[in-house]
């Protein structure tokens, strides 16, 4: 006599903790950031947000259970997938990341908003820096011995 597969389980290769992560992925819809959605803070920088989502897509990938028996769970997993996917997509774009902290500034608690703020400080600290390097007001210079021994090695090389 064949027993049935337990709530618990479901019949599934899932892990209990992803079978978990999976419903509260879709108890709560729309109402997490994507901040929260790939595990990140605010103030993180393109590397940390690129490296989350790599993590998380490993994990909830459908093909990463490809042959294994997902149940319920399959059209659960894609979600979860798109949903990272587009998290990144918004957050890894600088203009498009700028235009949703805009958006979810109203949302956000004082910790987050003070996240923000310093990477948009960041941000506004190595476009100024780029800057001063561009127009090269603050290249290095070289010493004075150095302009010397440069010139006495032309002076060298032409006597011989």
């Amino acid at each position: 006599m064949a027993t049935l597969p337990t709530p618990a389980s479901g019949g599934t290769d899932l892990p209990p903790e992803l079978q978990n992560e999976l419903r509260t992925f879709e108890a709560v819809g729309r109402d997490i950031s994507l901040y929260d959605l790939l595990g990140v803070t605010p103030d993180a920088d393109g590397g940390t947000v690129r490296r989350a989502y790599l993590d998380r897509s490993r994990r909830y990938h459908p093909d990463a259970w490809f042959r294994k028996n997902v149940g319920e769970f399959g059209p659960l997993l894609s979600r979860a997938f798109q949903k990272l996917s587009a998290a990144y997509q918004v957050l890894s774009d600088e203009d498009a990341r700028a235009a949703y902290d805009r958006v979810l500034k109203q949302r956000l608690s004082v910790r987050e908003r003070e996240a923000m703020e310093r990477r948009r400080s960041a941000a506004r600290s190595r476009r100024g820096a780029s800057a001063r390097a561009a127009s090269g007001c603050c290249a290095p210079r070289a010493s004075p011995g150095s302009a010397r021994r440069t010139s006495s090695t032309r002076r060298r090389s032409s006597w011989r």
